[in-house]
């Protein structure tokens, strides 16, 4: 009987996330120019400076785009005394989600249980709504950054002046996050051209580019 092949990978190969994010967004990880990048993914949201294809700081907070659906339900429970799930919570974080203060409401209809009759119930929703549930996750994020660029050498922080900070993950999209983060920040934020599939884009780039393999790591 033939034999045949057996599957698998030839081997696996590691590199740092955010080096990943800077890679698929076409940014040249190899100069020596500081770069900070804010990943604001499902589970976690991971602040880093990158420099040189190294990692100078990390911060890793157990605040994503999960927790904020969980903030959206405890809003509305709490303020319509409405139950929801957490698919309908990740709904209205797309559908209405916005950080802007002053902007002109947008409503949807939602239907959920009424949380002291538990009976079926409709009710309208607004994005001041969702503003609010969110408003405390978003701030934590900043006061995260904020930590990360005290402990930023000062000429890398120089260059995140003038170059701005890259915002990347599913919840990066919410409307009006790179303004506000600006406004309080007071430099340069800018959402990523491609923030869900650019680490995806950059890893398979660096498998790619023999001039990158110096920042590939081998998993024993």
């Amino acid at each position: 009987m033939k034999r045949l092949a057996q599957p698998g990978a030839r081997g696996v190969y590691l590199i740092y996330e955010p080096l990943a994010v800077a890679l698929g967004e076409g940014l040249d990880i190899r100069e020596p120019y500081g770069r900070m990048i804010v990943d604001i993914g499902g589970g976690t949201t991971n602040v880093s400076v990158v420099s040189v294809g190294g990692l100078v700081y990390n911060k890793t907070l157990l605040q994503g785009g999960e927790a904020m659906d969980e903030a959206i339900i405890a809003a509305l429970k709490r303020k319509y005394h409405l139950d929801i799930g957490i698919q309908t919570a990740e709904q209205l974080k797309i559908e209405l989600g916005n950080v802007l203060p002053h902007c002109t409401p947008q409503r949807l209809q939602v239907e959920g249980t009424d949380a002291a009759a538990h009976t079926p119930c409709l009710q309208q929703v607004t994005s001041h709504d969702i503003r609010d549930a969110l408003i405390d996750s978003i701030h934590t994020i900043i006061d995260a950054m904020r930590e990360v660029m005290g402990q930023t050498p000062p000429e890398l922080l120089a260059d995140i002046a003038e170059g701005g900070v890259l915002l990347t993950g599913g919840a990066s999209l919410l409307d009006g996050l790179d303004n506000y983060m600006r406004e309080h920040l007071g430099v340069p934020v800018y959402r990523a051209n491609n923030p869900m599939t650019n680490a995806a884009i950059g890893a398979a780039q660096a498998l790619d580019d023999p001039a990158l393999e110096a920042y590939l790591m081998t998993r024993p």
